[in-house]
């Protein structure tokens, strides 16, 4: 498993006043640091460490996002009343439900992008105090020491 292939993101904490680096394929993992790049290479570490002791205790990592394959399809399950609206508002723009609600969540993204200003390295995270458990139910919080 390479872990140059997993979902790597730093953003700044203003509750814990400094970096959290977190990978998406572990969400319970976190490492906080005062510097970005640190935080972003502890994170690295923290998951190769987390790799090799899932290996050693005979678990299978999660497989890279960047890897998986995609089918480009999911089914949503929504309230009947979301449904008829949606259904409603495609039909008023003359599309089909699939392509505007495709559009919806095209829309969704940019702006979301337009946000992050380089959503290969930044995004917005929940602090580490409201982090939920995953990855085989690890929780591991690092910090570069003092």
């Amino acid at each position: 498993m390479n872990i140059d292939h997993y979902t790597y993101r730093v953003s700044f904490s203003a509750e814990d006043g400094e970096f959290v680096g977190t990978c998406a394929e572990f969400p319970s993992l976190s490492w906080l640091d005062k510097d970005a790049a640190k935080a972003f290479s502890g994170i690295r570490t923290l998951v190769k460490d987390v790799v090799a002791d899932m290996k050693n205790a005979g678990e299978a990592p999660p497989e890279p996002l960047a890897t998986k394959k995609f089918s480009g399809r999911f089914v949503l399950r929504m309230p009947t009343e979301l449904h008829r609206a949606l259904a409603v508002n495609a039909a008023e723009q003359g599309v089909s439900l699939n392509t505007y609600a495709l559009q919806r969540l095209t829309r969704m993204d940019s702006s979301e992008m337009s946000v992050n200003e380089d959503r290969a390295t930044y995004r917005t995270r929940p602090s580490k105090a409201s982090a939920t458990q995953g990855a085989g139910a690890r929780k591991r919080v690092g910090r570069t020491p003092a």
